[in-house]
């Protein structure tokens, strides 16, 4: 993966998804970004994981429902699901590594969440699921492990 991957190799290193990160380090990080959002009591905050990079989107969806938010997580996925039944709506986007792929991100009204929080394990310069959710209605804040 490295191989095929070589701008992959920084957070390969500090990525609790690869059993590297040191915890040390992972709890203070989600402090400081916990903290620059300011959650409000009650405020209904969506924090979403994209990929297989959920346990930091996990751990900060934690921190901000300990200081009151109503807070959740959901991933985005590259599996694709026919509309209908559980599947209420459906964004599509390109995947975060620019290899080609379609990505999801199923179930989400934007306007029915007072922030939508988009965490990225190594976010690639202008991807469109922030812009998505915008347009959709949504109050949007990013940010990036690496």
């Amino acid at each position: 993966d490295t191989v095929a991957h070589p701008h992959r190799r920084a957070w390969a290193e500090h990525s609790a998804r690869t059993g590297r990160a040191d915890p040390a380090e992972v709890l203070p990080a989600l402090t400081r970004m916990a903290n620059r959002l300011k959650p409000r009591l009650g405020e209904r905050i969506l924090v979403i994981g994209t990929g297989e990079f959920c346990y930091e989107p996990h751990r900060l969806a934690e921190l901000l429902a300990e200081r009151g938010a109503d807070a959740h997580l959901q991933a985005t996925s590259r599996s694709p699901a026919a509309l209908g039944h559980a599947i209420r709506s459906r964004l599509t986007f390109p995947d975060t590594a620019n290899e080609g792929r379609v990505n999801f991100l199923y179930n989400v009204q934007p306007k029915a969440w007072d922030l939508l929080v988009v965490f990225y394990e190594d976010r690639p310069p202008h991807h469109p699921l922030p812009d998505l959710l915008r347009n959709a209605g949504g109050t949007v804040e990013t940010f990036s492990w690496t």
